[in-house]
């Protein structure tokens, strides 16, 4: 599972699957995913759920339940092309459009720049 946080920095927050880190691998201190090389090489900082405590990762399931219920179970896709531009849409509807219930009625944006002003001004330079 993986989750893109985008303030004035890139925090890319994944479980500890062994397609993201090999910290719980012998490996570990030798050998890094291919993963990891991409966001180092970005210098993203890459945060991992604690070993164990699945639930730390509710966040990422949840919104893969929301994605898959509104827009993976509705649309045939023609091409992985396709299913990538479907998916890029949507996003952005969920997070500029669609009201949320549990943020009084406010999109994620309009609560994140209600929450970080500062931040947000960065962000909206930045993304």
């Amino acid at each position: 599972m993986l989750w893109l946080i985008c303030l004035p920095f890139f925090l890319v927050w994944t479980d500890n699957a062994w397609q993201f880190t090999m910290k719980y691998t012998k490996w570990k201190d030798t050998r890094m995913t291919a993963f990891d090389k991409l966001i180092k090489s970005w210098n993203f900082i890459h945060a991992l759920i604690p070993k164990g405590q699945p639930w730390k990762n509710g966040i990422v399931e949840r919104v893969h339940r929301t994605d898959n219920e509104s827009l993976f179970h509705d649309i045939e896709f023609t091409c992985s092309e396709d299913r990538r531009y479907q998916l890029w849409l949507w996003e952005r509807y969920y997070n500029y459009q669609r009201p949320h219930q549990g943020i009084g009625g406010l999109t994620p944006a309009e609560k994140f720049f209600e929450l970080f002003p500062i931040h947000a001004r960065i962000v909206c330079q930045s993304c």
